[in-house]
């Protein structure tokens, strides 16, 4: 044990307390033990791509002058972002906090304040009382992360200090690209909660188009999951999956989800934008292939757009009709694609936006600036977005 009179212990002592503290509060925290383990609360997607690999690269770069870590109620903070955490005992948390002076950053993931859309399954749109204690949250927080440009636009309605910050991706757990290995069926990649299956309906004649020439391998869990979809839905998905070469990966990790995309093949991610829940999701599900360098072909979600113009239309396809995911399949499976050049093109997209290292750029200078509360936080420009 280092003692606390080692000139050591004074040193880290010192670099900890001379950086703002930072503290979080991740989903359902406030409904657990107060000394709830941190590996509780990272361990699906929303917690790393919002806060475990920031956390631990923003603690390794110490000019940033700030440290993240999980909220504990007896620390003193000098702001605390609360991650997708609302309701009755945030909001108590976030008003508390303001009183006292400690400034408060609700980051949302979802755009709860539009409920609505064609519903697929049971429970998939956001309801009237999450929008009710979504607004509330923005109204009172301090500043607003939003993870979408989508929902960036409706927070700004309700808190004009709201900046888009995108989902990241820590490319120190990417492995070496990987050029594609063709073989006599195309992969198709594929990844997300067996329920969310139907989205594959969205380019269902063009996947039965090439149904021999493709595999389609789906990285997911449990399948009784596809139950909750409604039966004509799940009816056609089954049909749809009936009629293609399928293979089934089970989830385990996004490492292991790493090395199935390193093996090779093209990213698909179709989507049904006939609810703004759709609308408003991030880029994260195609930027984690991408990284590995996949070609990504998707639907127009606005935030895979962006990616799209970012990328200048290389190692990524936007498909809106069936008409466009054909031509987009006809493209990969021809014999004059440019595999190399568009993979790299994927996989530099992300390196150049999304990496970790970009995003905890933006991430801390917002903080700063939230903490300095100076004039302009509102209109916080980012030379990288």
């Amino acid at each position: 044990m280092i003692s606390s009179s080692c000139p050591l212990f004074r040193t880290l002592e010192y670099r900890v307390r001379s950086q703002l503290q930072v503290g979080w509060v991740i989903g359902d925290q406030l409904d657990r033990k107060p000394w709830v383990r941190e590996a509780a609360l990272t361990g699906g997607g929303v917690g790393l791509a919002r806060y475990l690999w920031l956390a631990r690269y923003v603690e390794r770069q110490q000019d940033f002058g700030v440290r993240y870590s999980i909220y504990r109620p007896w620390r003193r903070y000098d702001a605390v972002i609360l991650l997708k955490s609302m309701g009755n005992q945030a909001l108590n948390l976030l008003q508390k906090l303001k009183q006292q002076g400690v400034p408060c950053i609700f980051d949302i993931n979802v755009n709860y304040f539009e409920p609505g859309g064609k519903e697929y399954y049971s429970n998939m749109l956001p309801t009237e009382h999450q929008r009710h204690n979504a607004v509330e949250m923005t109204q009172s927080a301090s500043a607003v992360i939003a993870d979408s440009e989508f929902i960036a636009e409706r927070s700004r309605e309700y808190n004009q200090r709201t900046l888009w910050v995108s989902d990241n991706v820590s490319m120190d757990l990417v492995p070496g690209y990987q050029p594609a290995r063709l073989g006599k069926r195309l992969r198709l990649l594929w990844s997300g909660e067996s329920v969310k299956l139907f989205e594959l309906l969205a380019a269902e004649e063009a996947l039965l188009a090439v149904r021999d020439k493709v595999e389609l391998v789906l990285v997911t869990n449990d399948l009784a999951a596809m139950q909750r979809l409604n039966p004509e839905i799940r009816e056609r998905l089954e049909s749809l999956l009936s009629a293609l070469s399928v293979r089934i990966v089970k989830f385990r990790s996004i490492e292991h989800l790493f090395q199935v995309y390193s093996e090779g093949g093209v990213f698909i991610s179709p989507r049904f934008l006939d609810s703004p829940y759709n609308l408003g999701h991030t880029e994260w599900k195609i930027a984690l292939a991408m990284a590995c360098g996949r070609i990504a072909l998707c639907s127009p979600v606005p935030s895979y757009v962006t990616v799209a113009k970012r990328a200048g239309g290389q190692g990524i396809r936007i498909s809106d009709s069936h008409a466009a995911w054909s031509q987009a399949f006809d493209q990969v499976l021809g014999d004059s694609f440019s595999w190399e050049e568009e993979e790299m093109a994927a996989r530099s997209v992300v390196e150049r936006f999304y990496s970790t290292r970009e995003v905890a750029s933006i991430h801390t200078a917002f903080v700063r600036k939230v903490i300095d509360n100076r004039e302009g936080v509102d209109s916080l420009e980012i030379q990288a977005h």
